[in-house]
């Protein structure tokens, strides 16, 4: 199994390389438009702070990382991000968190002033890429504050490693990988967060 995706990363690697395909391709996460809301006002119970994604080591780049084996690690040259990664998953990530909490009002650091009796949440993501073994592989830390009093205190601090087999060869579906473990790790932080309220902002 180990050396079949090696394999596959090697196919991979060769769509890179091939004189013959020197055309960039541009990837991104496909995004759902909400349906036709209420045009009466929401009551919103609760108000979260969506800070950008902060990417760390190799994955803050917009050439699609891969980690093959002999911790070798291959930046595509011909295959990108069409935005740097920050911006593609905060995206995602408000737009699922939005859709999983209906009552919260969910917005983003643009926002300048974080309400009181708010949350804020943070994620670290140091792995983004496709990956020898296990096909696509996330991973990083998630962090929720609360601005009860005025300033943040931690209250939920996760360590998250995510991975999804390929469906087939090729970076169309690694992009697609990605996106499903991406999505799943925004559920369950919505989950969480239902969680924390239920238990009247309990620390963890």
């Amino acid at each position: 199994m180990r050396h079949l995706g090696t394999c596959l990363f090697i196919l991979l690697l060769s769509a890179c390389s091939n004189p013959t395909s020197k055309t960039s391709q541009y990837y991104g996460f496909s995004i759902v438009l909400p349906q036709k809301q209420d045009s009466k006002a929401h009551q919103y119970t609760h108000t979260l702070k969506v800070n950008t994604v902060k990417m760390s080591g190799t994955a803050d780049q917009q050439g699609i990382v891969q980690r093959l084996d002999n911790n070798i690690v291959s930046v595509a040259q011909y295959h990108f991000w069409a935005e740097n990664p920050r911006y593609m998953l905060t995206r995602s990530l408000t737009h699922t968190l939005s859709g999983q909490l209906p009552t919260w009002k969910v917005i983003d650091s643009e926002v300048p002033a974080t309400p009181l009796n708010s949350y804020a949440l943070s994620i670290v993501v140091d792995d983004f890429a496709g990956h020898y073994e296990v096909g696509s592989l996330i991973s990083g830390r998630w962090f929720v504050y609360t601005y009860q009093n005025g300033s943040p205190e931690l209250l939920v601090h996760r360590r998250f490693t995510l991975t999804e087999p390929l469906k087939e060869n090729g970076f169309s579906p690694l992009v697609q990988a990605l996106q499903n473990s991406w999505q799943e790790l925004s559920k369950e932080i919505a989950s969480e967060l239902i969680d924390i309220t239920q238990s009247q902002g309990g620390i963890n």
